[in-house]
């Protein structure tokens, strides 16, 4: 019939409908910071901050009753090293026009400030487990083998002899290959890993817990009495071939100093000529090695 409308024809007439929300980016939890030895240096004078390293241990000398035992003892000498962390700032800009900002159904403002905060929490993350693979004493694991139960045992015992006390303070940051290397073991029901599944309840339980039910979502159970946390941040390590961990003594095997914590700051790009806002993300932050002994590095392939 003339004059008339087809459903086909109406088509320009249906809106796209946008949901409010972004699908946010994927980022991993951040670990780190409570595991470090932080110096907040934000309303402090100076970019630095040293830690002294007591490299010297004191012993007694025996006295033996006679004719002797009134002769004076050797002076015993205090040798300390410095262990220095210095901030660095890292900055993040983004520009939104005017036009796209007052048209968009997502909110911006509250989006990007949301966004860059993240960004820089996770490099801040993957900063500081950069140091993971620092630690030079009897380091444990192999380039390009994967990670066992026996090297897993290996790293503890190193770990214990060497911290003694402050191996109290001990926590494994491993990546999730890694983990997943030794679940894989287990599964096997062969070598170490069989005599584990009967012999150690504390690797048998870490096997059968659920992720996602400790600190940060990154919790996946004991070793050995020693808390095991997992992270995608751990460093790629000899040429990408391998992932790097450690165990090491928490607040204080590492340090580090925080001169501005993460800050979004908007302005208005106007005095540019441009008909835009810009967010702006800084912070300033540097990490450091505290006690070589305190830790133990732990390498496993990709």
């Amino acid at each position: 019939m003339a004059s008339e409308t087809t459903t086909s024809g109406a088509g320009s007439a249906n809106p796209t409908i946008i949901d409010e929300e972004l699908i946010l980016e994927i980022r991993e939890s951040v670990i780190a910071l409570p595991l470090f030895d932080m110096v907040d240096l934000t309303n402090m004078p100076g970019l630095s901050y040293t830690f002294p390293d007591l490299t010297s241990t004191t012993s007694l000398t025996p006295i033996g009753t006679g004719a002797n035992e009134a002769d004076a003892v050797a002076n015993s000498e205090l040798t300390t090293s410095a262990r220095t962390a210095t901030a660095a700032s890292k900055a993040a800009y983004v520009t939104i026009s005017d036009l796209n900002m007052s048209a968009a159904t997502v909110d911006w403002r509250a989006a990007t400030t949301g966004i860059l905060a993240r960004a820089a929490a996770d490099l801040m993350d993957v900063d500081a487990l950069a140091l993971l693979s620092s630690f030079s004493l009897n380091a444990a694991g192999s380039t390009a083998v994967a990670l066992s139960v026996a090297a897993l045992r290996a790293a503890v015992t190193s770990f214990r002899t060497n911290a003694k006390a402050q191996s109290g303070l001990g926590v494994i940051v491993l990546h999730p290959t890694a983990i997943g290397q030794i679940e894989a073991e287990l599964q096997s029901g062969t070598g170490a890993g069989l005599a584990s599944v009967f012999v150690n309840s504390d690797l048998a339980k870490w096997f059968q817990s659920t992720p996602g039910t400790g600190v940060l979502q990154s919790y996946r159970g004991n070793y050995s009495g020693i808390p095991v946390l997992s992270s995608t941040n751990c460093p790629s390590i000899n040429s990408n071939v391998d992932w790097g961990g450690a165990i090491f003594a928490r607040q204080a095997a590492l340090g580090g100093v925080l001169k501005w914590q993460a800050q979004v700051r908007w302005y208005d790009a106007g005095v540019n000529r441009q008909l835009a806002q810009v967010a702006q993300v800084r912070t300033a932050y540097g990490f450091v090695e505290k006690k070589d002994a305190l830790g133990i590095s732990i390498t496993s392939v990709k």
